[in-house]
């Protein structure tokens, strides 16, 4: 099923970030499903092939490409993983604080998100972030 992503970022200043992409959505067994994407997201051109595995209890990210990385929010859940762009690896700590996810009667589905993110170890303070998920059928 193709569908449209509509993404929505906000950080702990209260700066908010949107954006929509266009992805192909199978599904995997009762409420669980497979979101597939391609993305420029440093604008030269390169693409990063987007992964998203949703279901009730978690969400994993997968970016392969110029960009790469595997990150899981599930809440109470602390992922370490590492953080793969062009000039060098970045070791990355997600710390999920709420997880929801929601099936609506129209089809589309939305993902909820609150967590700490920490980069480079405990050299920084964690951002608290928080990430909104909407996934609509494309008409």
């Amino acid at each position: 099923m193709k569908v449209n992503i509509k993404f929505i970022t906000t950080d702990e200043n209260g700066d908010r970030t949107e954006s929509e992409v266009f992805a192909v959505m199978e599904s995997q067994g009762k409420r669980n499903y497979r979101l597939v994407y391609v993305e420029d997201l440093s604008g030269s051109k390169q693409i990063t092939r987007s992964t998203l595995q949703i279901n009730p209890r978690n969400m994993r990210v997968t970016k392969r490409g110029e960009i790469t990385s595997d990150l899981i929010y599930e809440e109470g859940l602390v992922h370490n993983a590492v953080y793969g762009l062009p000039f060098g690896n970045i070791p990355v700590t997600v710390k999920t604080e709420k997880y929801l996810f929601e099936e609506h009667s129209d089809g589309s589905k939305a993902v909820e998100t609150t967590y700490l993110l920490s980069m480079n170890g405990d050299a920084e303070p964690p951002l608290s972030m928080s990430l909104s998920l909407l996934i609509t059928e494309r008409v």
